[in-house]
């Protein structure tokens, strides 16, 4: 059990293994998404665009599992007292709820136009005609 753990609040200890679960949340898809990456960008056959989206994965993936490692050092501190460790806790787990909020956002609106009217014409056309089945 961490040194801090038994002194703090109840709400630090919880937000401490909360903040602990994302680290290992972002830490494993991270590490995933490098590995994925990496492959990609050492297949011979792929085309400059299919570097470009690999190159933007391991980007992504990398800055995930180093925003994973500074909450990690950050919940530490949390234990200890530290404010600075609670306002940078708050802006990383800030910037990470932003984009995961705009990318569900978009996700819906993607989903919405794909079952409108037009959409499910579309989709039906291409069926019957044998296109991209």
């Amino acid at each position: 059990m961490p040194k801090g753990l038994a002194a703090a609040p109840k709400t630090v200890q919880v937000a401490f293994w909360l903040q602990l679960g994302a680290v290992a949340t972002l830490g494993i898809l991270g590490f995933l998404f490098v590995i994925l990456a990496l492959d990609d960008l050492n297949n011979p056959f792929l085309s400059d665009d299919d570097y470009a989206t690999a190159f933007v994965i391991f980007l992504a993936s990398a800055f995930g599992l180093a925003q994973a490692v500074a909450l990690g050092v950050f919940a530490k501190f949390l234990l200890d007292g530290a404010n600075w460790a609670r306002i940078a806790s708050t802006v990383a787990l800030g910037l990470t709820l932003c984009s995961n909020v705009l990318a569900l956002a978009l996700g819906i609106a993607v989903i919405v136009l794909l079952f409108q009217n037009q959409s499910n014409a579309w989709f039906r056309r291409t069926e019957t005609a044998g296109v991209a089945s």
